[in-house]
């Protein structure tokens, strides 16, 4: 029900506070009571738009906190500067979570399958569509909203409690590694978390040690980088030496990137048992209806009862299934299977791009991982982990093995297109070589709703605007975004 009556939490901000108050002003998207409101959200269509909002204002809020911006967000603050600044996983995810929406609310033909379809049949695509992803009792719909939830409720959670933590400890380690595993300073959230997404059967589907450590962990090194920019701030631009200015760019913007990379490890780790059977959903349809009309033919033609046939039958069928499924999962992954972003379309069974060209394929920061600039001739003031070089080393090694896990191309983007979807490592290849590329790439941050449409997902009520990137529905840059600045005063 659309609630004409709630408030707004960005237009309570106090306007005359320009200063240090406005740098809060996205703190409404992880506050828990609004965290729980969206997970609990029974409509899949409002629930999934809610996502996405919420993404993106913690993609804001995460890089304000990161980088340790006081006052309103510009897109002036992102383009063009130097360092470049670099995006976090909720910005990924916003346009990730976009393009699902777009596709789960079956208004339209699939991104591109305009190429596979003879002009003449297109007209009843959208039917045949609607009546594929509406098979096995709605199994598509239910199955990606689901596991879209989980994710939502894995992630943000654990953002919430070590921002929590972090206001009551400030400079005390949220996570750490010891021996191997994960110890955590606060574990109470991860009940919560699990609360929320129980089975059926009273099991929860997010475990500690396999999913909401992992994410804690990564928002510890995001904590990290925002050591690394205090260090940098408080002693001004141009006060540190060259070299241990670059050391301690490079230091943060690989800890943003190792982030980003865990929690999408954890991501897909999350949505691996659904993917293949939401992939699995034509070829397991297509089968049963064979097999249902195979079944009367022998019943009628040969006296055998429809029960017995429907039992020996799909055993007949099986090959022929697993040819067909495997056909139709790499037509799906080649031709229709997207990635929508605010200035560009991905094909996921294509080699990913580079951004610009005429540049290096990664931002220099990340382009070699093996070790962080003269790391041990520059020199490091401080204390706590800025100064820690055991630590630098340890992190950076971390990295370099878990983007050598994940990247399996030949380099430069060959390799990085996906054949079968359904597999996780052909999947974090690909997200692996895109994160890494498009991490300093500013339209990430545009917004994907209108002002009015942010006011009516807020307050219950699907938008005007779906902001689907794939059909060039997207707003930029950051100016004037009540949600996001404070009204837009500066």
């Amino acid at each position: 029900m659309y609630q004409t009556d709630v408030a707004l939490p960005w237009e309570e901000i106090e306007i005359a506070d320009r200063g240090e108050g406005l740098s809060n002003v996205t703190d409404w998207a992880r506050a828990d009571a609004w965290l729980r409101q969206v997970a609990m959200t029974p409509e899949r269509d409002l629930r999934g738009h809610r996502i996405t909002l919420t993404y993106h204002t913690l993609a804001v809020n995460v890089y304000a906190w990161i980088y340790d911006v006081h006052g309103v967000v510009k897109q002036d603050d992102l383009v063009g500067k130097h360092p470049a600044v670099n995006a976090n996983w909720f910005n990924f995810a916003t346009w990730a979570t976009a393009t699902l929406n777009a596709d789960i609310r079956n208004d339209s033909p699939p991104y591109r399958s305009d190429r596979l379809v003879p002009p003449g049949f297109y007209r009843r695509l959208t039917p045949t569509v609607l009546a594929i992803k509406s098979a096995n009792r709605q199994r598509y719909n239910q199955l990606l909203t689901w596991y879209q939830r989980m994710v939502f409720v894995n992630t943000t959670a654990a953002y919430s409690a070590m921002r929590t933590f972090e206001d009551a400890h400030p400079n005390e380690e949220f996570a750490t590694i010891e021996d191997g595993e994960i110890r955590l300073q606060e574990t109470d959230w991860m009940d919560v978390a699990r609360n929320l997404v129980k089975s059926r059967e009273g099991e929860s589907a997010l475990e500690p040690e396999r999913h909401l450590k992992p994410v804690a962990m990564a928002f510890e090194y995001y904590r990290r980088a925002r050591e690394v920019t205090i260090a940098l701030d408080a002693r001004g631009e141009g006060e540190w030496p060259i070299a241990t200015q670059t050391y301690l760019e490079y230091l943060r913007a690989r800890l943003i990137l190792f982030a980003n990379l865990i929690i999408t490890s954890v991501e897909q780790d999350i949505v691996d048992p659904g993917v293949e059977r939401v992939l699995n959903n034509v070829p397991d349809a297509a089968s049963e209806y064979v097999s249902n009309h195979l079944s009367r033919v022998a019943q009628h033609a040969f006296g055998v009862p429809r029960q017995l046939a429907g039992l020996r039958i799909p055993l007949k069928l099986k090959p022929a299934e697993d040819a067909f499924g495997e056909m139709w999962v790499r037509l799906l992954t080649r031709e229709l299977l997207v990635l929508g972003l605010p200035a560009e379309t991905l094909r996921l069974g294509h080699d990913i791009p580079p951004l610009a060209a005429g540049e290096p394929f990664f931002p220099k920061e990340l382009f070699d991982l093996q070790a962080l600039p003269d790391g041990e001739e520059v020199p490091l003031h401080g204390d706590g982990y800025v100064s820690d070089r055991a630590k630098h080393r340890k992190d950076n090694s971390d990295l370099q093995r878990t983007v050598w896990a994940f990247d399996r191309s030949d380099g430069d983007g060959c390799g990085t297109g996906a054949r079968d979807w359904r597999r996780i490592t052909e999947r974090l290849k690909g997200a692996t070589t895109l994160i890494r590329t498009r991490i300093q790439d500013p339209s990430l941050f545009w917004p994907p709703f209108r002002n009015e449409d942010v006011e009516r997902i807020y307050r219950g009520k699907l938008p005007l605007h779906p902001g689907n990137p794939t059909d060039f529905d997207v707003l930029g840059p950051l100016e004037s975004f009540p949600y996001l600045c404070g009204r837009g005063y500066d």
